[in-house]
């Protein structure tokens, strides 16, 4: 069963980062590398291909009947809070704002619903074992902030922000800042959701042996 959720998983997620990808690429009026500084600066495409790149590794692992790497479960968790944020964030302050259609439409559902809603289910069925601790909740925070790091200087460069919560173009500073530190604040809160929930799974695994 494993094996065929994670093949089903990463099927699934490169489809959908390569339609994307080609759906940009038709666009008569973006030259190739600026739409390709556009690919590469979105939250949503780049968590979605380390999704892809993640359960391809994890099938091809099943498949090979070897032990699971320590760093391929510790992992598990921060990919899973990084891909639900994008589905949050996508239905509460995106989604609002357009109504794509056609294969715009089918891109957009796998990117911010379908692929977030599985990796969940994936990270839930496992998360009793994963042994989660508070200790670990400072690294959860290493990739969004290489991320925001990283968007500040690129759009500085080429003055293309992906999201209008960080087009330091438009915002004021004080703003900018503190959509910056609410962004943070936000994978902290549901990086601590997670947590909890492992341990509280974890505590019914215990009292159901007990």
């Amino acid at each position: 069963m494993k094996n065929k959720f994670a093949l089903a998983l990463a099927s699934l997620a490169w489809f959908a980062v390569i339609l994307q990808l080609l759906i940009m690429l038709k666009n008569p009026n973006s030259h190739f590398i600026d739409t390709m500084i556009r690919f590469f600066s979105y939250f949503t495409l780049l968590t979605n291909l380390m999704v892809a790149v993640y359960f391809t590794y994890y099938f091809k692992l099943i498949r090979s009947e070897g032990p699971s790497p320590k760093y391929l479960r510790l992992s598990l968790t921060p990919l899973t809070v990084y891909i639900v944020i994008v589905g949050l964030v996508y239905q509460i302050a995106l989604r609002p704002l357009w109504s794509p259609t056609g294969l715009q439409w089918v891109a957009d559902e796998l990117l911010h619903t379908v692929v977030p809603i599985m990796v969940f289910l994936f990270w839930y069925r496992r998360a009793k074992i994963l042994n989660l601790h508070w200790k670990q909740l400072p690294y959860y925070l290493i990739w969004p902030s290489i991320y925001l790091c990283f968007i500040m200087f690129q759009g500085s460069v080429s003055g293309f922000y992906p999201y209008f919560f960080l087009d330091a173009s438009t915002l004021s500073i004080p703003d900018l800042v503190i959509n910056l530190m609410a962004l943070l604040l936000v994978f902290l809160v549901i990086s601590s959701l997670f947590i909890l929930i492992s341990a509280r799974l974890n505590k019914k695994k215990h009292l159901v042996k007990g």
